[in-house]
């Protein structure tokens, strides 16, 4: 149930700052109601970042994207992902059996990636409160 990405659109996207992309990101989720990770035969990807200033400890992150083609990009752009093709997860799946799950195991999420240090990195529940969803589909 992917959105239509114009060609124009997605070359406009991959040039807007991580800030920006977040806001894209939240847009689109919110018109194609999925968003998509990098899976391989052994599982999705995960990736490890380093801890902030008030935390100093490694953090789990799943980066996601809002359309199959910006997780194309992500896997061609960087070769430690070779081999991941992207795997699409429906919104109302995402909210109703992953959230939870991400906050109980300390895995945040990096939206939208384009390299592994350009994106903002929120937990799960954030995310689904910046998507300002209707009772309907939440």
């Amino acid at each position: 149930m992917s959105y239509q990405l114009t060609d124009r659109e997605y070359q406009a996207a991959l040039k807007l700052n991580a800030d920006y992309r977040y806001q894209y990101f939240t847009k689109n989720i919110q018109k194609g109601l999925e968003l998509f990770v990098l899976k391989n035969s052994e599982g999705i990807l995960f990736m490890e970042t380093e801890g902030d200033e008030e935390n100093s400890a490694p953090i789990n992150v799943i980066p996601v994207w809002c359309h199959e083609n910006y997780a194309k990009y992500y896997a061609e752009q960087n070769i430690d992902v070779a081999g991941y093709e992207p795997q699409s997860i429906s919104l109302a799946i995402f909210i109703e059996r992953w959230a939870e799950n991400l906050e109980s195991s300390n895995i945040e999420l990096a939206i939208f990636p384009l390299t592994n240090t350009d994106c903002n990195i929120v937990k799960a529940k954030e995310l689904i409160a910046d998507l300002n969803l209707d009772d309907e589909i939440a």
